[in-house]
């Protein structure tokens, strides 16, 4: 069946299916009389089937009315009326979802395909044209609110039986209503007041037929009966004007949620139905049903109160709707991250809160509010938990990014470390300065690893823990004059390994005595095993700056060259060359024996610095082997 769009609105197919007229009387067997150039004798006969809709017991210019579901078309339209034949005389209108949808719900434009009168037809097979379907607007307020107040009428107020008969058509529930007026309009009043509690999206799937049998087989939600026939067991039966329905008992939480607001005002379900438009329209479009749509919409519509409300709300529920919910608007979307930041900030909470840099992909805007939520926290005294976060956040591969974020965790970084300072938590600030050295983004906190160590330096005189982080920190990030002068904090030597201290004393002193063999060997082993590499490539850099070579004895050179091998190596790599070449002038060369020589041409080979190693080559043949 095409759907042609028309210059303007839709092209649709239509039938009239009843008796031919003979002598100005209906008569014969049911037939196609005429339909437009998609439908086929075979096509109406299928339809008529699927969507048969008997004649109303009260008769007036218009029949009986229905919007059926099908098979063969999704959606049709029926009209159905006596003429003075012996059977009906049906008009249908073949509805595609689309051309419904563009209706938005509005139930008087859909009714408006009603005809009051009726062509007979003498011979069948007549042609007709396409009926040119016009989309509409959602009823005005005034509409909608007289709408709600008028099934409140029908159902003497009992908002319990306006939630049950609600919830039965939103999960798709039979509703037989039975002892409704003979007249259309009433009938007519009931579906329409049902209507307006749902967001106009989700009204377009609501079918109805105003005159069915308790037994018919019509695909309808809301039927109007009149017949005493028993009740399908799965469906839920009102009886008009009564304050309970019978049979099955529904239950939703979105009629739920719009009882809680007819309690208020019809102007409340009117504005809640208005904001659920987009919500439920979206979900509708990703393949959900109306009933977990309108489940959907209602939990966010309490979720968006709640937070403007300053209420608690699961974190996990807001990071799903912030994750997800591309309607939700940018006002509510920061109260969301904010939501979810205080949980951050609090709890120190991971799952939920990396959903915000999701929210915030190619969101400019939201990224920069994300960034001064943190910023805010920070100049609170949160300095540990924004670092932790940003730290996080950073790591992450679809994590924030760019010198704002940096800047923030480096700020927050010294926050921290002055806060632990401050509160003598000497364990606290080793444990947080050897996170930042071992972090994934280690060289984004290089500027600022001289003001950690200051903030250090007062505790670590007292506590040869943090003494030896606060050192191998100093180690891995700061120059050699600088790391140098940690040797001059009083009391830091002290809580060191003695070894180091031994080694200093004969750095700084003019001593006849040769130092202990092995000594800067040993001064590395006494750290930690993965730092001995660093620590060996830095002593050794301040021993020759020092011009102390007594101190490179062999032990000392071949485990510099032990460390080149290592990804300190990698690290040190610069370092590492400038040693190789200074250690191996002529003068210095002489100092080493062979076992020491060999160690540096090791390091130019493990660095692959071979040019500078084939000119050693040369020099220690012509000095070593003329």
């Amino acid at each position: 069946m095409d759907v042609r769009a028309a210059a303007r609105g839709f092209a649709v197919e239509r039938f009239y299916f009843g008796q031919i007229t003979m002598g100005r009387r209906p008569t014969g067997e049911l037939r196609l009389l005429a339909g437009t150039r998609g439908i086929r004798p075979e096509l109406a006969e299928a339809i008529v089937r699927e969507a048969y809709l008997p004649a109303p017991d009260h008769q007036d210019d218009i029949g009986g009315l229905a919007l059926l579901r099908g098979r063969t078309a999704p959606f049709v339209f029926v009209q159905t009326i006596m003429m003075g034949g012996d059977e009906p005389f049906r008009y249908y209108v073949i509805l595609p979802q689309d051309v419904l949808r563009s209706l938005s719900g509005n139930l008087r434009a859909l009714l408006a395909l009603a005809q009051r009168t009726f062509p007979t037809y003498e011979v069948t097979g007549q042609p007709l044209q396409p009926l040119i379907i016009q989309p509409a607007d959602t009823p005005p307020t005034d509409l909608q609110e007289q709408a709600m107040l008028n099934l409140m009428t029908i159902m003497r107020d009992r908002l319990d039986a306006i939630e049950s008969l609600l919830s039965a058509v939103i999960q798709g529930i039979p509703v037989i209503v039975r002892g409704a007026p003979p007249e259309l309009p009433k009938r007519i009043a009931l579906i329409e007041g049902v209507l307006s509690l749902l967001p106009p999206p989700t009204r377009y799937g609501v079918t109805f037929a105003s005159c069915a049998y308790s037994n018919s087989p019509v695909d309808a939600q809301i039927r109007f009966v009149s017949d005493d026939g028993p009740v399908p067991p799965e469906a839920l039966s009102y009886t008009w004007g009564d304050p309970h329905t019978s049979g099955a008992s529904p239950r939703s939480d979105y009629a739920r949620f719009i009882k809680s607001q007819l309690r208020l005002d019809t102007r409340h379900v009117i504005e809640r139905t208005q904001a659920l438009t987009p919500v439920a329209g979206w979900r509708l479009k990703r393949g959900d049903s109306i009933m977990d749509a309108l489940a959907y919409g209602s939990k966010r519509l309490r979720i968006d109160e709640a937070l403007l409300n300053h209420q608690p709300v699961e974190p996990y529920d807001v990071a799903r709707i912030l994750a997800e919910d591309i309607t939700l608007p940018d006002t509510l979307r920061l109260a969301y991250i904010r939501h979810l930041l205080a949980f951050a900030l609090v709890l120190d909470e991971d799952e939920n809160t990396n959903q915000l840099t999701g929210a915030a992909q190619g969101q400019p805007d939201l990224e920069r509010a994300i960034l001064n939520e943190m910023r805010k926290a920070l100049a609170a005294g949160k300095g540990d938990r924004v670092y932790r976060r940003i730290a996080r956040w950073l790591a992450t591969p679809d994590g924030f990014r760019g010198m704002h974020w940096i800047d923030l965790l480096q700020r927050a970084a010294i926050a921290n470390a002055r806060a632990l300072a401050s509160a003598g938590d000497a364990d606290g600030l080793s444990r947080f300065l050897k996170d930042v050295r071992s972090a994934p983004n280690a060289s984004d906190f290089s500027p600022i690893i001289a003001h950690l160590i200051d903030a250090a330096l007062p505790l670590a005189a007292t506590h040869r823990p943090l003494a030896e982080t606060v050192f191998t920190m100093g180690a891995a990030a700061l120059p050699a004059e600088q790391l140098g002068r940690l040797f001059t904090v009083r009391g830091l030597i002290g809580q060191l390994p003695k070894s180091v201290g031994l080694l200093l004393v004969h750095m700084q002193n003019n001593r006849t005595d040769s130092p202990p063999a092995g000594l800067l060997a040993q001064a590395a082993f006494d750290f930690e095993e993965a730092l001995r590499p660093l620590i060996v490539i830095r002593l050794t850099e301040l021993v020759t700056l020092a011009s102390q070579y007594a101190l490179l004895d062999t032990a000392a050179l071949e485990n510099l060259s032990a460390a080149a091998a290592t990804p300190w190596g990698d690290t040190c790599e610069t370092t590492l060359r400038w040693l190789a070449r200074t250690l191996s002038t002529e003068e210095a060369l002489r100092r080493f024996d062979a076992r020491g020589r060999a160690a540096l041409l090791r390091i130019l080979l493990i660095r692959h610095a071979y040019a500078d190693l084939a000119v050693e080559f040369i020099r220690h043949q012509k000095l070593f082997f003329p």
